[in-house]
């Protein structure tokens, strides 16, 4: 009984230790398979305390649809500084055709009420007008939806032109050297043949 006591005791150390070292392994090998070398000037999207940032090397730009943040991230590369300036410019363009519409969609339903309320003939002309606003503040609500993909594309456009560039750069820095020229073969005269 008390030489499986001590061999319990003396398995019990070494389990904990062999159970803790298997688990660091583990826990190693977990964190460096989702390791990715990137470049240092590659621009990533990053969500940092819960806001959306992009990231640069060290430095952290805001990642506000409009802010100029992308902007200030891929200043440098023309293409995509246009593309970013498009996609802002996009982004705006949704919200006050968002904003429009639905200011119209209220209008028209306010009219179309009042018309309702008016027994006189001019009740169905208010209500024609009201529900044509209204159908308009429809569409443009619709649309808006069509600039808010937009300003996303672009943005991720610029993204991709600017770190297209970056590696593009970098390729060029590292483009291999020519080949060395090979030793030229041994005159056979000078091996005594």
């Amino acid at each position: 009984m008390a030489d499986l006591a001590r061999s319990r005791e003396r398995f019990g150390r070494r389990g904990s230790a062999a159970v803790a070292l298997v688990a660091a392994v583990a826990l190693s090998a977990c964190a460096s398979s989702t390791y990715r070398m990137r470049h240092r000037d590659l621009l990533v999207e990053e969500v940092h305390d819960g806001m959306p940032v992009l990231r640069r090397g060290e430095r952290t730009f805001n990642n506000q649809p409009i802010g100029g943040g992308l902007s200030a991230a891929v200043a440098g590369v023309p293409h995509a500084e246009a593309l970013a300036q498009a996609s802002s410019q996009s982004m705006i363009a949704f919200l006050l055709s968002y904003l429009g519409g639905l200011s119209a969609i209220g209008v028209g339903a306010g009219a179309l009420a009042i018309g309702g309320l008016d027994e006189a003939s001019d009740g169905n002309v208010m209500q024609f007008g009201g529900g044509a606003i209204a159908a308009v503040g429809a569409v443009a609500v619709g649309a808006s939806f069509w600039f808010a993909s937009r300003s996303v594309a672009l943005r991720s456009d610029a993204i991709n032109a600017y770190n297209d560039a970056v590696l593009e750069r970098l390729r060029v820095r590292l483009e291999p050297l020519p080949p060395l020229a090979q030793p030229m073969p041994a005159d056979a005269s000078a091996t005594g043949d």
